[in-house]
């Protein structure tokens, strides 16, 4: 039987073909360390790297990877297969996923909302799900999580962006993560959904002091200010933040948490707190402050 991971199949394969380290770090442009260290599971290989090796050794990329591939054998052209996108996402460049993603949207004509709800947040969810089952590396989890910022950043071009009435100015949001917080996609998505609704956006990511917020607050004075928190570690620290923002002069900003963990009977302590989104659908709802 074929290992599962990716050094042992990596393994298996060069065996197979009797190659050295030595010679199939040749063929794919590395050293013999590099391969090793791929074997070990100690590194993963860029894509243009991983294209190479699997050329080296004669392999599909799928085998490579050990990823089952859905039969297509009575499918219609255009139909979404969650396990399919995320195949695609590991061995296929980012051009074929927005191809196979923008294929099932024109035809079952999706809006923006509909496309990261019902196609990116659950290949999001399914992939961090192999990841904590180990069929899946930390490494390919990259490597998913890159496309997939793309593909969110392309969807969100398709969209025009409304005109707005030219005699007010749009109010802003402002979107960052809860600090600590690395996962960001979600917030990536809410970001353009609030654009689209007519929001001036400012995206902050992740990471930004506190010290750092409240200067951006008091610069560009945002209507909302919107958490994205997604670790119960997390927490106490988007507490903290919440306390100093709380206390701001000379500025009414409102707070919405986007999160599926963020305790209830929290928000009583935070009374600037517009309501808390477990989904992006609910974002939008909990959003009663109009953008003009």
């Amino acid at each position: 039987m074929v290992p599962r991971t990716f050094g042992d199949n990596l393994k298996y394969y060069r065996t197979l073909m009797d190659l050295t380290q030595k010679e199939l770090g040749e063929i794919a442009a590395v050293g013999q360390g590099t391969i090793a260290n791929y074997e070990r599971g100690l590194r993963f290989p860029g894509e243009i790297t991983l294209r190479k090796i699997a050329e080296g050794l004669n392999v599909s990329l799928d085998k490579l990877l050990n990823i089952r591939i859905e039969s297509k054998i009575g499918r219609k052209e255009g139909d979404f297969r969650l396990e399919e996108l995320i195949s695609l996402l590991l061995t296929e460049d980012t051009d074929t996923c927005y191809q196979y993603l923008g294929t099932y949207r024109e035809n079952s004509n999706l809006n923006l909302l509909q496309v990261f709800q019902t196609v990116l947040i659950p290949t999001l969810e399914q992939t961090g799900t192999l990841w904590e089952s180990g069929r899946i590396s930390i490494a390919e989890e990259h490597v998913i999580s890159s496309k997939m910022r793309e593909l969110i950043i392309r969807s969100a071009r398709k969209v025009p962006q409304p005109a707005g009435n030219p005699a007010f100015k749009r109010k802003l949001w402002m979107g960052l993560c809860a600090p600590g917080e690395k996962h960001d996609l979600a917030l990536l998505m809410g970001s353009y959904l609030m654009e689209e609704a007519g929001w001036s956006v400012i995206l902050l990511g992740t990471d930004v002091p506190i010290a750092d917020l409240v200067n951006m607050i008091q610069k560009h004075k945002p209507a909302i200010v919107c958490f994205s928190l997604t670790m119960e570690e997390y927490i106490n620290g988007l507490e903290a933040y919440l306390k100093i923002l709380h206390n701001q002069p000379n500025h009414s900003f409102e707070f919405i948490i986007g999160s599926k963990i963020f305790p209830a009977n929290k928000l009583k302590d935070y009374p600037r707190i517009l309501g808390v989104a477990k989904n992006l659908e609910e974002l939008l709802r909990i959003n009663t402050i109009q953008p003009y």
